[in-house]
């Protein structure tokens, strides 16, 4: 293994002459030698400390979910589109998590999901997706993957991954329903689908470093997820053909006691030329985006801004920024409340105008932008249920000057097990 590492770098260093296609595969296969060996050289220690240890714990845990989802798709114009939309999503998670005394560990995860297929965002007719459970009907597995922690602070982990489950990730932004909060669109929209991201995933691998009050995560993932070859075929999300590139994310977070700082940046191999023949300029997507989060005095608010090279993006700009609070109800019934409002702006990129208006390639570019309100309200009813009343007044849906304003009614329904 550690000859094969040692080529794979010589290689690198020596093939500058080549085709650069050759040259980022041969880079790509190297990184993941090197991801290889770190994890078996930390299998290794850890292997090596078991007898040292006096006890280990280990845990296996389970987890089940359900969302029910009812929508109203536009109260503005009562006479059509009032028809209710049906949203459901249900997802199954197992894991065993095995610590040692000396802080050595070893996770294993896995989850898989089912949506029944229908959607809020085809009638209301949105850029940034009002449910953030909207996904094609079946079932899929989400995540599989298993993860070595050292007592450095140092984990390792691989398999297929959620990249939002690391990257991207604002705690009190979790709150909302739009999609938008839970990740940015400047870098959900990335590639044919996405950043390995809900319902599209795909093979990654990640380093991720914590100390007291900061931390460091580096990944790379699949560009395609589900879909790979020069005709962009359908295949598993187990199958990564380096041939497609990669997504890179790196992602640096201070905490200071109430306050967050993130800073992220990402670029991806994948060629867009693949996809859009006919526009002659585009190069690798790229963009870095950050944010802040502040938990005191007046509850929970965060901001997200996201910048990305226009040319080769479907959305280059991006504004999200919340307010969230717990609220005291005098009764039994409803003893845990919060209410929350939420911002979200996302400007169309060069590659969006020519994807959902056909602007063609020199065209004057005049980038326009969806704006969306959001008011939400979670209560809970009992230790397994919670309900969730959810206002969305969205503006200019599809950033399309022309569409007017949309105001979006929805309740969703939330059981835990």
């Amino acid at each position: 293994m550690y000859n094969l590492v040692l080529y794979n770098i010589y290689t690198i260093f020596n093939r500058k002459h080549e085709n650069p296609k050759n040259f980022s595969i041969t880079t790509l296969k190297s990184i993941y030698s090197l991801f290889i060996v770190l994890v078996i050289g930390m299998l290794g220690s850890l292997m090596l400390s078991v007898p040292m240890l006096a006890q280990d714990r280990s845990d296996i845990y389970w987890g089940l979910s359900n969302i029910q989802e009812i929508w109203l798709a536009d109260l503005t114009n009562i006479s059509e589109n009032l028809e209710p939309i049906w949203l459901h999503y249900t997802d199954v998670e197992v894991g065993y998590d095995w610590t040692m005394d000396n802080q050595w560990g070893l996770q294993i995860y896995s989850s898989a999901f089912f949506t029944n297929g229908n959607s809020i965002s085809e009638l209301v007719g949105d850029l940034q997706g009002i449910s953030n459970i909207e996904a094609s009907k079946g079932a899929e597995v989400l995540e599989a993957w298993v993860e070595l922690k050292s007592p450095l602070g140092l984990r390792v982990k691989g398999g297929i991954l959620d990249s939002n489950a690391d990257f991207d990730s604002i705690e009190p932004a979790q709150f909302f329903i739009n999609s938008s909060h839970g990740i940015g669109p400047d870098l959900s929209t990335v590639g044919a689908n996405g950043p390995s991201i809900f319902p599209e995933t795909g093979l990654g691998g990640m380093l991720l470093y914590q100390a007291k009050q900061w931390s460091l995560k580096l990944g790379s993932f699949d560009p395609l997820t589900r879909l790979s070859g020069i005709n962009l075929e359908q295949v598993n999300n187990y199958d990564w053909d380096f041939n497609d590139g990669a997504l890179w994310l790196a992602e640096f977070k201070f905490n200071f006691e109430d306050n967050i700082l993130g800073l992220g940046m990402w670029n991806s191999s994948y060629s867009l030329q693949r996809e859009y023949p006919m526009i002659d300029n585009l190069s690798n997507a790229k963009g870095l985006y950050g944010f802040m989060s502040q938990s005191k005095p007046f509850g929970y608010i965060y901001l997200r801004l996201g910048l990305s090279e226009s040319k080769n993006a479907f959305i280059d700009r991006y504004l999200g920024l919340g307010w969230k609070n717990n609220i005291s109800i005098n009764t039994s019934f409803l003893s845990e409340s919060v209410l929350g409002i939420s911002w979200a702006s996302a400007r169309l990129g060069e590659l969006g105008l020519h994807n959902r208006f056909g602007m063609e390639n020199g065209e004057k570019i005049s980038h326009s932008y969806e704006h969306i309100l959001e008011l939400s309200a979670r209560s809970k009813l009992s230790e397994q249920v919670q309900i969730q009343p959810n206002l969305q007044y969205v503006i200019q849906p599809n950033a399309d000057r022309k569409s007017g304003v949309r105001l979006v009614i929805g309740m969703r329904g939330i059981l835990e097990l």
